[in-house]
């Protein structure tokens, strides 16, 4: 893990190469097929080969000056020896002139490889428009749907939280009871009961990496049995007549948020009509951070806690439909009910975001990734909401 974050903040030291990033010859075999690499080794045996005849050539040259008897069968003048140190520095010459072309056209092959691996990549996902009566009926029906195909046999509706502009959080009942309408308006029987005394995380403890969401709600024992929902509304005016809601649902067992529905709504189902507006939200990756570290294997990414909550939900959102990294649930939902402090679910490196700026209803993130002070560059989270251009006459 520790070699692969490294290279990562090798490859993002400079932000804009003049062409494919340089490849040492430590890292090219890692960019090479099996031919390749076959070829690589021979080219590289054969440079090692002909280092050593010019060190041994030289050598030779050099004891030319010694004096030595010129008597013998085997006797040799300083000359003769000479030229025979040289036909062995040019034996060995040759050997490594005739390797170059193959060495050259593989650190070329490795080095557009990476370039390709490191690639600026825009990751986007979908933010629907809809009023509010419609947005929770959706995710009602989106996530039921998510439910019952993973085989999930109790679903939680465990709380919903509403924040300010300033990213404070409450816990809302009001948000909660509709989403729990939309809910069951769609599926009566969806819903499993609350258990007494309501839900509050209780954290993993001993061997077990499974919370409990409630003092007297038994643990998860096996992936995709219990699923908790949840909601949290965040407005981006300061009117609250344009907010941003967020569905998510997440298994019990893991903590693994497995769907999360995002809408451009009002504050509430008693709001004035929505306005008309366009919504887009994407992260421009400048150095394919997610897809390389997606591609080593299977990564869950926390977030520091001291990210702005709107950034953290709409990375959160992105990280799970765009389903290149885990995302854990355990931070959000301590929000919700509160109880121990939070786990990191596993999280092998975080994702920090700090505001970058913010045009009208539009909101710009800057997005670190990495472990410790050792963070990565990765690029703008942008929520984008304007107006729609006018038609034109």
């Amino acid at each position: 893990m520790q070699f692969l974050l490294a290279s990562l903040l090798l490859l993002a030291a400079d932000p804009k190469p003049a062409g494919p990033p340089p490849v040492s010859d430590a890292e090219v075999p890692s960019y090479l097929s099996r031919a390749e690499l076959s070829e690589w080794g021979n080219a590289l045996r054969f440079v090692r080969q002909g280092e050593e005849r010019v060190r041994q050539g030289s050598s030779i040259v050099a004891s030319a000056a010694i004096k030595r008897s010129t008597q013998g069968a085997f006797a040799e003048t300083p000359e003769q020896v000479k030229a025979r140190g040289q036909k062995l520095i040019n034996e060995g010459n040759d050997q490594i002139r005739r390797a170059q072309p193959s060495l050259v056209k593989l650190r070329a092959v490795a080095a557009a490889k990476k370039a390709d691996l490191t690639k600026p990549v825009v990751h986007q996902a979908e933010v629907l428009r809809h009023d509010w009566t419609m947005a929770t009926a959706l995710a009602a029906v989106r996530l039921q749907k998510l439910a019952r195909d993973g085989g999930f046999k109790q679903v939680h509706l465990v709380g919903a939280v509403a924040y300010d502009l300033e990213g404070n959080s409450v816990r809302s009942g009001a948000l909660a009871d509709s989403i729990r309408a939309a809910w069951e308006k769609a599926d009566p029987k969806s819903l499993s009961p609350a258990p007494a005394g309501g839900y509050s995380y209780v954290a993993p403890d001993g061997d077990s990496l499974t919370p409990s969401f409630a003092p007297k709600l038994d643990r998860a024992a096996a992936p995709r049995t219990v699923g908790v929902l949840w909601a949290e509304l965040f407005p981006l005016s300061a009117d609250a007549s344009t907010s941003l809601l967020f569905i998510r649902f997440a298994d019990a067992f893991n903590c693994r948020i497995l769907g999360s529905e995002a809408f451009l709504t009002t504050a509430g189902p008693s709001q004035a009509p929505l306005k008309e507006l366009t919504v887009s939200l994407s992260l421009a990756d400048a150095r394919s951070f997610i897809p390389r570290l997606a591609a080593s294997g299977e990564w869950v990414l926390g977030y520091d806690r001291a990210a702005p909550p709107l950034g953290a939900a709409l990375l959160r959102h992105l990280c799970v439909k765009d389903a290149r990294v885990a995302v854990g649930c355990s931070a959000a939902v301590v929000t919700v009910i509160g109880g121990d402090a939070p786990s990191d679910d596993g999280a092998r490196a975080k994702f920090s975001l700090l505001s970058a700026a913010s045009t009208g209803l539009g909101r710009v993130f800057r997005v670190s990734g990495g472990t410790g002070a050792d963070l990565v560059a990765v690029g703008d989270l942008e929520l984008r909401v304007s107006e729609p251009p006018a038609p034109k006459k």
